[in-house]
């Protein structure tokens, strides 16, 4: 089995990243540019070397900011692992264009990881992952990967592209891939990442299971606020904070230190919208590992209620 170098160099990366789709203002309710740049710069004083976003993220909004603080900061650049993704394209010139167009709003000649974000039905995936290809060997992009596949999908596009990275839906109350796309990148040697540490708000303590959002806000269309597991999801949450309660940890410390502490990921990502929020989550206190134990076996438990479904966007 070969193993992508990118495993090495997640492994010395502080985890958790900053993940930024908020930043574009568009599937996760209204956000100020300015919040959206204090958040960045404040989680990068905390030490954040890991920045995740994406194309599809605001129509390119999320990456011209991060691009816009690369332009006035250069020096910012240099230790920082920049991943972004591209929507599945029916043609290989497409989606080349599509990562040129990323490098460009980024202010980067090289991003450091790219992803097809996520696969779409009755469209090849091959001439993606053939743009891929070429990027990287043209150096335009250091690593190679997807974004939300299932294992199948994973094991096809890895027998047509070695991939160095598999990014994924997880967290402590959603634990489907334990069993699927966990094992599996570990036993193809792709670097496992995992985006959605706090359950999209819901581990962050501002949210109950039967909050509801602006139109337009996907959060409505996600596992964690439906309906359908409200009664489950109320009384597991009061478990969880009665047991940091226990240790006196906020929720949301304990679900970022639980997640970013699992040996079997090599990078795990959060939001932040606010300098503040970019503070709660990325300056960590030390925590019990009796705690972390705990919560592991109760978020288990909890994730029960979500059935079979793959990813916590598209449920079944």
């Amino acid at each position: 089995m070969n193993t992508s170098p990118l495993i090495g160099e997640l492994n010395t990366t502080p985890s958790p990243g900053l993940g930024c789709a908020a930043f574009g203002g568009t599937h996760w309710g209204v956000q100020d540019d300015r919040d959206s740049m204090a958040a960045l710069a404040t989680a990068i004083e905390a030490g954040v070397r890991h920045i995740d976003t994406a194309a599809a993220y605001g129509s390119g909004r999320s990456e011209t900011l991060i691009g816009n603080l690369i332009r006035r900061r250069p020096s910012v650049r240099d230790g920082l692992l920049i991943a972004s993704k591209g929507g599945i394209k029916g043609s290989k010139k497409n989606f080349l264009k599509e990562i040129d167009n990323s490098r460009r709003r980024l202010g980067c000649e090289v991003i450091d990881i790219y992803y097809i974000h996520w696969p779409m039905e009755g469209v090849d995936p091959i001439p993606s992952l053939e743009a891929l290809a070429e990027a990287k060997e043209k150096h335009t992009i250091r690593y190679v990967g997807v974004s939300n596949f299932t294992s199948r999908q994973l094991t096809l596009a890895h027998g047509n592209l070695p991939l160095d990275a598999c990014q994924f839906g997880y967290n402590l109350i959603w634990r489907h891939p334990d069993t699927g796309i966990i094992p599996l990148c570990g036993q193809l040697g792709i670097a496992r990442i995992a985006y959605g540490a706090l359950a999209q708000g819901l581990l962050s303590g501002n949210y109950q299971p039967w909050s509801r959002f602006p139109e337009g806000d996907d959060r409505d269309h996600t596992a964690f606020f439906s309906d359908d597991h409200a009664v489950e999801l109320t009384a597991g949450l009061s478990t969880l904070k009665a047991l940091c309660a226990q240790y006196h940890v906020p929720l949301r410390s304990a679900a970022l230190h639980w997640i970013s502490s699992r040996e079997y990921l090599e990078g795990s990502l959060a939001g932040a919208r606010t300098a503040e929020q970019a503070k709660e989550n990325f300056q960590l206190q030390r925590i019990d590992s009796e705690l972390l134990d705990k919560l592991h076996v109760a978020g288990k438990e909890i994730s029960t209620c979500f059935g079979n479904t793959e990813n916590f966007f598209r449920m079944q």
